[in-house]
This record gives structure tokens, C-alpha cells and sequence, in this order.
């Protein structure tokens, strides 16, 4: 993860050992390669595969990254560490009310837990399975269904499931719990291990394989298997496995000498039967110390790119308390475990019951990878499991039988099926009534043709066509504009054999072409920027077009892109629809389709925005009113505009429209976890990136940090690749700590080394905290300070700025002391200087001087003369832009008087027909500035409409007239 805490004692500060950062355990949708591929970015972890998604544990940049790029997610606990996550491990298991359950879908459930959970019971084994280490891969597989016409043809599966043997599974039963306690890691289980062996040896499999492997502090454990090669597709894998270890009070007889039984049954029947794919047969160990054999076969075999169609796990299957039943547990594919039940009906009278996915046994490991599994499990749970009483005298070898006949016959069927079609895309046909359906398949030797099913959604009638076995595409047609159409192909060898698993599609037929999808538009100096993805695949698709202000513009694009640099577009805000056009000129439809909203870039050079975001109140150590007044007087004399985006409920927060008409933005930041604000809304932060990118240049101060903080010293860490980019990219950041601030008792005092900043330029004047301002920030929390509480500490990357300020310290730390903490960069397209300083908590003139430095160093010229008196108007009447525009529920307005006497001034409100909607001023205004809002209400106190509406300053000496837009 991006963000890691590091905790150091008080006084010594000495970093001990990082814990990974608590997260939200979220559900989170995966419904393409390319969603899957965001969420392998955004660095989230994840903790369990569910059908369509995940779960995941994820920090709050990592969900935004997501939800940037269209992934929803759904809540499902908060604060919590991935170390602390596990699923119980054994299968009588129980909810426990006194732990603290994070997820449950049928018998799968995530718990909240401490580290001592993960220790051995007295009889060996483990109650709860860890997540962490444990964790499925990110990967999307579109779902298949199991295909209703499936036919079984000329399978001879009575004669094949009657060579089951009852005597054999006895007699192999008995000799397995034989080997006393087979703990993994006991004499005892190593020579059930060589029985095993001999047992594949004596059938005749040359290619026995016992694989050792290792895991945790030194333990070791050995897999046996054994490999028949398949006659005619050797690179299409069945897996079969079961484990043959037990808990050490255990005889293991159904637990699980059931299910290493019914693969070695398996494998002495299909030793001498022609398979078309390859079978291994697997003895699983260490299933009971966390399916550490299963994950070692799984991990291997993904890294190798096996191509493993499908693995059937047998765990319990034995118990004497059961006959007709048996529960089916699977991955992402239900088509497999839908065939076990069907077959298992058909054959041996046994019903198998759909329940869900399973992490406690070892298919979990091979669904993790990605494979089709399915776990088969007696009904009813036995009553002397992971107990001395777990021998043959309770299993029932008639029911054991025919649940290693159902998963005989299940894997020869799937061995003998022509995998499943694969649909590669619907095209529209662009006319209403045609769609071309694209497949692809691998080797179609194995088939004689397809047949194509398809019907209308919600299903009515249900048609077929016959296509060759060459094709891999067909044009259906006579369909219904509008209609929404299921398709998916089945495919038949020459013996008739079909595809048990169907990919399903759906689409729908259109005369119009469909929206692009993933439109987005940006400012530039001048212009606008349009982006979309191509997506259009209609047949008769021809170009896209361009919609500005509902007139369809004279332009014909071919790519994703287009800038709008008309002049006549000017600084206004406009309205943009991307639309697909067809070789007929049809237009998508637009309907109930929300415009792209934008204007111009204007970076007006000597306009200034200063925006106030400090946070007042809750854990702050600032006073947001404080930040604000010091804001205004350093910009007094400029033409700045200020904005008030100091509440994280303020639903008017500065975004990327607020700032492209300046030329420079002065962020005042004084009291917030992170200063651009990814711990309220992402919005400011974004924005300034976009704006940055365009030219804009920026003045940043502030300090990182709340009173939830004080106590610790914290570190975020940013990279390339985290949505905190825009440090790295922009503002050559890569790490910035928060020193150690104490508070001190009696008192409380608040300790701090932090005093000042030592000055590295001329014209930047050296700093001294202001103790005065420092206690008034903090709002009476304390009865004195030491220095300023929460500063921070930068390591910057590359070479091309230069040190403005650096840490001055009390006590001289080695570790603060001299260290930069004011910076800035010049010359390139963009310009910023970028303070890790408070700087309404120093001495004020000096703060002033240094924040109008950093203005004049971005070369913002000021429009103002000194006065005798020494204060400083603007030279002539001068009508601000309103903040924010546009704007919703209300907006503010700004006028300038120059003169040292009231001046009579009127300021009203205009709709574009040039109606007077309401008065604002009416009087005689006091020299300097005056602050008017407007709440969107006419004369009479009714809310007016969205639209454009003017506003007018009018006085003795100047009248003035600006653009304002309500959006609602």
C-alpha cells in the first residue's frame, strides 16, 4: 500500500517497525480486463474473490483512485489491518459472537482477529486461516452458465463408475488410518506418503512425482502426485486431489482419508482408459496447517501457465449420517459442480447442493488462481471430526462409493466435452435489425460444428442456427430495433458430444449509433479539450461529431480527441455532447444523456485566487477565519478574488472552474491531514492538477497535520503511480514526515521544536512564530506552546528547485534542523512555490513580505500606489468576478472604491433578456472593498432558474458589467 504509519518514541524519536496501514474491507464490481487492471493499480489488497468481484482492503487514495475511473465499491467494515483478517478453518465451525465479523455470505466469513487465533489447537490443527499471504489473484473471467440442452450421448458411464470398487476404498481406508496420527511432518505421514507412491507405482505410473515444498519458519511438507498424459489434447488439465494428512488426535479415516481414497480410486480405474486431456492425481499435504500442499501445487502451476480446465477436490465425503445428499462448493464457474449434480442424480442417486464458495479446503487455492473448481462434500457433517473417533467405524463405504462414481463420471465427461465457445464481441449491424456475433475457439479439430442460440431479453421464444465449423462470425438478422437479444454457441464433436459451460452475451440492435463512452472535457489557455473512447463498432459506423451548445458542429473526427479553439466560444461556459455518426448521418441519441460542462482557460496574469482552506474546528490546531484575514491583507492591493472552502459539508468546494480565469492560485492550507485535501474531497486536489498541466502557477502554504496527530510522527510516502501524483509530479514530493509535537501535562502545553524558518533567497525575510497567533490558532486547547505543533518535513526529488526557507529548530535537532521546508520552481509551463510552513502563525509583516514575494516571483504585477497613509486602493473602480461560478444556491461579489470617500453605487442582477432581477447595492459604498452575496432570488424572494444572468456595477465615474451561471 502507498501510505505506511510509522510510529517513534516520544523523546528518542526512534523508528520502530511499520504496520501495514488500517483500511476498509470493501466489495468492489469487476465486469472487464480493463476493471480488473484498475484495481491491480490502485495497489488495494485483495482478500477473497466473490462473483463479478472482489473483496479488498483499501485505503482512502486507493478507493478514490477507483472511483476516479468509474470502479464502485460497497462498504463493508472500516479501520481495519489486513494482518488482523481470517476465515475460520475448520468446518463444524460456528459464528463466534465475540469477535467482530467483517463478511459472511453463506458459509464464508471474514473475521476481525488477533494474531494468537492463527495457533494450533490441541489436536493440531488451526482454527482460523489467515488472509494475509493467502490472498486471491486480480483477474476478470466473464462468468459461463451451464448449457440446459447438454447431452451425454454415448458416454458409457455405468460401465465406467461400476469399476468403482467397495472392497478397494474399504480396504485403502482402513490402511490409511493404519498410519497412526498422520500429522504433516510425523514418521507417520511420511509413510502414508510412500504408500501412496507405491500404490500409483503399482498401477503403472511411471511419472510419480513427490514434490516437497516448504512454508512458514522451516516446515515441510510432500505432495504425491501422478500424471496421465491425455491422447490427444496433453495440454488440457484435469486436476483431482484430496489430503491425506490429519490432525494428530485423529485417525483421519473421512478427514480426509475419504478423499485421498477416492483420487487414488480415480487414478487406478483411469490408468488403463484412453483420456483425450491430461489427468493428475494429487495426495495433498499440509491441508491441516493451512492448505499449504494445495497453494505450493496452485501458485506453481499458474507460474508455469498450466492450462488446467478444471479441479475437483474431495474433502469428508464418508460420513455414516448421510446417503442422498452432498454439498457442492465452487469458484467462479457453476457449470462443473451443475454437471456433478446432474450426474450424480442420474447415476447414484445422490442430490448435489449448490453452497457457495469455500477458503478451507484445497480447491480455494486453485480458484484463487483462477482456475474452475468444484469441492465435494458430505451433507451432513460429521459428528467426530478432528477427534479419535474419525476411523471407518463411522463412514459409510455405499455412500462413499457413489460420491467417488458422481466425481468419476463428472471428470471423464468434462475429459470428453469440447470446451466451451468463447464469444469475442457483438457487433451492431447499425440498421435495427442485425447483430454480428464473433467468437473464438482453440483447436477445432476436436469439432464437427456449432449451433448459435439466441432469444430476446426477458426470454420469449428461443431461436437456433446451424454455423459450420470454419466460422467465427455469423450475422444474425431480422431482429427488432431496440430489443435486447441473449446469445451464446454451443459446440458439437462428430460423436455429438456438446460444450457443458456456454458463454452468454447479450446486445441490442440500433438504427443510431450508440454514445461514445468515457467522455471527458478540459480546459486549456484559450480552448477546450474534448476526450472519448472508441467504442463505436456499428457496421456502418462512419465519424464522430461534436455538439456545442445544442448546434451540431461542422466537423467530421475519426480519432478521441478534439480541441475547440473557436474564438468565438470566448471565456463563456458551454455545453458538449460527443455523438457517434453512421454512414446514414445518424446521430446518437443524446436523450437523458448529461452534457460536458466547460470553459476556456483564461489565466488572467495579474488576477490572483486565494483560496482559504483551512479547517476550524474537530481535531483542527487552526482557526480558519485567522488563514482567511491573513490571506486577504497579504493580496490587498491586488486583483484577487477570495474563496472561502474551509468545510468539508460545504457542497460549493473550489473546483477546476473556479480556477482557470487567474493566472495564479494562493492556497492557504493550515490544518488539514493532507493540504489539498484527499481527507474531505478530492475535488480541490484534481483540479489543481488539471490546472497546473495547463499553465497555471500556484502558491501553496499550510501544514500537515490535526490534533488526532499529536503524539506521533507520521510519514506519507508518494509515488508515481498513487492518485498523491500530483506531489510528485508537480511539486517534486516524494515523502513528507510530521516531526514529533508532545503534549505536555500539567499544562497542557503543547511542545514543538518548530520556532521559525531560517531564509535562503533575498527579498524572503527570515521567520519567527508569532506565540500570540500560535495560541489563537489552537483555540484556547492549551495553556501555553513551545513552538508551532504539526509541522512538516519534505524529501524532494530532482534538482530543478530551489530552497526558499529552511527549518529552524529550538533545540537545534539533528533532525529538523536546516532541513527545507520552503521551495520553489520557476521556468518551465508551469510555476509554483509551495511553503510546508503556516505562515499566518509567523510574525505578520514578515508573512506578508513572504507571501508577496512568492507573488512577484511568479511575476503577478500589482494595480495599486501607495497612499500617504501608507495603505494601499485599487486605482479605479474595479467589479471583482463572483465566487464561485458557476455557482449553486449562492454566490459572492466584490467592487472596489478608490476613492478616500463613500461613492453612491448601484450593483443589480440581469437575466439575458435584460430584465432587472434583483438589486444587490444601493447606496453609498466606503472606500475599499465591499462584499455582497446573492442568494439566487429575485426582488420578490423566489429562487430564479439555472441560466446566465449579468450583473452591473454602476457609479458617478464608471459602469462595469460581468457574467455569472446558476447551476442547479
Amino acid at each position: 500500500m502507498s501510505i505506511k504509519r510509522v510510529l517513534l518514541t516520544a523523546f528518542a524519536l526512534i523508528v520502530v517497525s511499520a504496520p501495514l496501514m488500517a483500511g476498509d474491507l470493501l466489495r468492489v464490481g469487476v465486469g472487464s480486463e480493463q476493471d480488473a487492471e484498475i484495481l491491480r493499480q490502485s495497489g488495494a489488497e485483495p482478500v477473497h474473490r466473490l462473483p463479478g468481484g472482489y473483496l479488498i482492503l483499501a485505503e482512502e487514495n486507493e478507493i478514490e483512485f477507483l472511483h476516479e475511473r468509474g470502479i464502485q465499491t460497497t462498504l463493508e467494515a472500516t479501520d481495519v489491518y489486513l494482518d488482523e483478517l481470517a476465515i475460520p478453518f475448520r468446518f463444524d465451525h460456528t459464528p463466534d459472537k465475540n469477535k467482530r465479523i467483517l463478511f459472511q455470505d453463506g458459509d464464508y466469513i471474514i473475521y476481525q482477529t488477533e494474531a494468537s487465533a492463527f495457533a494450533a489447537s490441541d489436536d493440531g490443527s488451526i482454527e482460523f486461516l489467515p488472509v494475509e499471504g493467502n490472498q486471491p489473484k486480480i483477474f476478470y473471467s466473464r462468468p459461463k452458465g451451464f448449457y440446459p440442452g447438454f447431452a451425454l450421448a454415448e458416454a458409457p458411464l455405468d460401465s465406467l463408475i461400476a469399476l468403482v470398487d467397495q472392497d478397494t476404498i474399504t480396504a485403502f481406508n482402513e490402511r490409511l488410518q493404519a498410519f497412526y496420527r498422520r500429522e504433516t511432518g510425523t514418521d507417520s505421514c511420511w509413510a502414508a506418503r510412500d504408500w501412496i507412491e507405491q500404490k500409483f507405482f503399482d498401477w503403472g505410473y511411471d511419472s510419480t512425482v513427490v514434490d516437497s515444498f516448504t512454508w512458514g519458519a522451516g516446515n515441510e511438507g510432500q505432495n504425491v502426485y501422478a500424471v496421465k498424459l491425455g491422447s490427444r489434447f496433453p495440454d488440457d488439465i484435469i486436476v483431482v486431489g484430496g489430503h491425506y494428512d490429519a490432525v494428530a488426535v485423529s485417525p483421519g479415516a473421512d478427514d480426509n482419508g475419504s478423499g485421498t481414497v477416492g483420487t487414488m480410486e480415480m487414478a487406478r480405474i483411469l490408468k488403463d482408459i484412453e483420456t483425450e486431456m491430461t489427468f493428475v492425481f494429487i495426495a495433498f499435504d499440509a491441508e491441516e496447517t493451512g492448505l499449504n500442499g494445495a497453494r505450493h501445487y496452485a501458485d506453481e502451476a499458474y507460474a508455469r501457465g498450466d492450462h488446467i480446465i478444471y479441479m475437483l477436490n474431495m474433502d469428508m465425503i464418508a460420513f455414516d449420517a448421510n446417503d442422498t445428499f452432498a454439498k457442492l462448493y465452487y469458484g467462479d464457474e457453476l457449470a462443473y459442480s451443475q454437471m456433478w449434480g446432474k450426474l450424480a442424480d442420474s447415476l447414484v442417486n445422490i442430490t448435489g447442493v449448490l453452497s457457495g464458495s469455500a477458503g478451507n479446503s484445497d480447491h480455494a487455492p486453485f480458484a484463487d488462481n483462477g482456475y474452475d473448481v468444484t469441492f465435494v462434500h458430505e451433507y451432513h457433517f460429521s459428528s467426530v471430526y478432528h477427534s479419535s473417533a474419525d476411523s471407518t467405524t463411522h463412514m459409510d463405504f455405499d455412500y462413499m462409493k457413489r460420491m467417488i462414481q458422481a466425481s468419476l463420471a463428472t471428470v471423464y465427461v468434462v475429459n470428453n466435452a469440447p470446451p466451451p465457445v468463447t464469444i469475442s464481441n457483438i457487433i451492431d449491424g447499425g440498421d435495427g435489425q442485425s447483430l454480428e456475433v464473433n467468437w473464438t475457439y482453440g483447436d477445432i479439430s476436436r469439432i464437427d460444428h456449432y449451433y448459435l442460440h439466441y432469444t430476446t431479453v426477458p426470454a420469449t421464444q428461443p431461436d437456433s442456427i446451424l454455423v459450420p465449423v470454419d466460422s467465427v462470425s455469423y450475422l444474425v438478422e431480422g431482429l427488432t430495433d431496440g430489443q435486447m437479444y441473449s446469445f451464446y454457441l454451443v459446440a458439437y464433436d462428430v460423436d455429438g458430444r456438446t460444450s457443458i459451460a456456454v458463454d452468454e452475451l447479450t446486445a441490442t440492435p440500433h438504427s443510431t449509433p450508440v454514445m461514445p463512452t468515457g467522455p471527458s472535457v478540459k480546459p486549456i489557455r484559450d480552448s477546450i479539450v474534448l476526450t472519448w473512447n472508441a467504442n463505436n463498432t456499428e457496421l456502418d459506423f462512419d465519424h464522430y461529431g461534436i455538439i456545442r451548445d445544442n448546434v451540431l458542429l461542422p466537423v467530421e473526427v475519426t480519432g478521441t480527441t478534439y480541441t475547440d479553439g473557436d474564438p468565438a466560444i470566448g471565456y463563456d461556459l458551454h455545453e458538449y455532447y460527443i455523438v457517434a455518426v453512421d454512414t446514414d448521418d445518424n446521430t446518437s441519441d443524446t436523450t437523458g444523456v448529461g452534457a460536458l460542462t466547460m470553459k476556456a482557460a483564461k489565466l488572467e496574469r495579474d488576477r490572483i485566487l486565494a483560496v482559504n482552506r483551512t479547517t476550524d474546528g474537530g481535531n483542527s490546531l487552526a482557526n480558519d477565519s485567522i488563514t482567511g484575514a491573513f490571506l486577504k491583507e497579504a493580496c490587498t492591493g491586488y486583483f484577487f478574488d477570495y474563496f472561502s472552502d474551509t468545510s468539508s459539508t460545504n457542497p460549493e468546494r473550489a473546483g477546476l472552474l473556479n480556477l482557470i480565469d487567474y493566472g495564479t492560485v494562493i492556497i492557504g492550507v493550515e490544518g488539514r491531514n493532507d493540504e489539498l485535501g484527499t481527507e474531505f474531497s478530492t475535488q480541490l486536489y484534481n483540479a489543481l492538477a488539471n490546472y497546473l498541466s495547463i499553465g497555471g502557477k500556484a502558491i501553496i502554504f499550510g501544514r500537515w497535520g490535526d490534533w488526532s496527530l499529536v503524539n506521533k510522527v507520521d510519514t506519507m510516502i508518494y509515488t508515481p503511480l498513487d492518485p498523491d501524483a500530483i506531489y510528485w509530479n508537480y511539486f517534486h514530493t516524494f515523502m513528507r514526515r510530521r516531526p514529533l509535537s508532545l503534549v505536555q501535562n500539567p499544562g497542557p502545553i503543547i511542545v514543538s521544536d518548530f520556532v521559525g524558518a531560517h531564509s535562503k533567497i533575498a527579498g524572503y525575510p527570515e521567520l519567527a512564530w508569532d506565540s500570540l497567533v500560535t495560541m489563537q490558532h489552537t483555540g484556547g486547547s492549551f495553556t501555553g506552546v513551545t513552538g508551532i505543533p504539526l509541522p512538516t518535513l519534505p524529501s524532494l526529488v530532482g534538482a530543478a528547485y530551489d530552497t526558499i526557507y529552511t527549518y529552524n529548530s529550538s533545540v537545534d535537532s539533528t533532525l529538523t534542523e536546516g532541513k527545507t521546508i520552503g521551495w520553489r520552481y520557476l521556468g518551465g509551463t508551469y510555476e509554483y512555490v509551495f511553503f510546508d510552513i503556516p505562515l499566518s502563525f509567523m510574525e505578520r509583516s514578515s508573512a506578508i513580505q513572504t507571501l508577496r514575494k512568492a507573488i512577484d516571483d511568479l511575476g503577478v504585477s500589482t494595480p495599486v500606489t501607495d497612499t500617504d497613509d501608507g495603505s494601499t486602493l485599487p486605482r479605479t473602480f474595479a467589479l471583482g468576478q463572483n465566487y464561485p461560478n458557476p455557482f449553486n444556491p449562492k454566490t459572492t461579489i466584490e467592487f472596489f472604491n478608490p476613492e478616500s470617500r463613500p461613492v453612491d453605487v448601484t450593483l443589480e442582477v440581469f437575466n439575458i433578456l435584460g430584465q432587472r432581477v434583483a438589486l444587490l447595492f444601493d447606496g453609498a459604498a466606503a472606500p475599499g472593498v465591499t462584499v455582497v452575496e446573492w442568494e439566487g432570488k429575485d426582488g420578490s424572494g423566489q429562487t430564479v432558474a439555472s441560466g446566465i444572468y449579468f450583473y452591473r456595477l454602476k457609479t458617478e465615474l464608471k459602469t462595469e458589467t460581468k457574467k455569472m451561471v446558476l447551476l442547479k
